[in-house]
């Protein structure tokens, strides 16, 4: 009975010992891992960040500013919804067969949206072979090597710690 006894405290001290062995490697796995976090974040420049996303913030302003701008008309009095006009124009033809008085010219040419619809229908349409080319775009090179962030320091210390973890 002694023996059986002393035989449940070996397995019950290894346990034990096994357990704080898990522990201790657990502990270990995680101060590491906050280390390679310190590292990181040491490697890292906040305000470096904050002025790199303003200055991107700035340029996508200035981009659509520029398409704005490039998009107003030149020398229109007025602009006009085309979807408006068609609906109005249908709507004055189909007021125009359902009266039975024939229009008169005058009135015809009184109508704005009869008017606009007529020259519309003389203006030229323009293809693409009639625009003129466009100006060809230069865009700056993009990086063909690595691009290193983390400084000589933090990387040797990165890799002590790497070789700590045993990966």
């Amino acid at each position: 009975m002694k023996l059986v006894q002393m035989k449940a405290n070996l397995e019950a001290q290894i346990l034990s010992i096994e357990s704080a062995n898990v522990t201790l490697v657990a502990h270990e796995g995680l101060q590491a891992g906050l280390n390679a976090q310190k590292l990181v974040a040491k490697s890292l420049n906040v305000d470096a960040i904050a002025d790199l996303h303003q200055e991107i913030e700035e340029h996508l302003n200035q981009q659509e500013e520029v398409s704005t701008i490039l998009s107003t008309a030149y020398n229109t009095a007025e602009v006009f919804d085309e979807d408006e006009l068609l609906a109005e124009l249908q709507a004055e033809m189909i007021d125009d067969k359902t009266q039975s008085h024939p229009v008169r010219a005058a009135d015809k040419e009184n109508d704005d949206v009869t008017r606009l619809a007529e020259m519309m229908a003389e203006a030229p349409s323009i293809t693409e072979a009639q625009l003129p080319p466009l100006a060809p775009l230069s865009l700056p090179e993009a990086p063909s090597g690595s691009i290193n962030y983390v400084d000589e320091d933090v990387e040797d210390e990165l890799k002590k710690l790497e070789r700590e973890m045993g990966l």
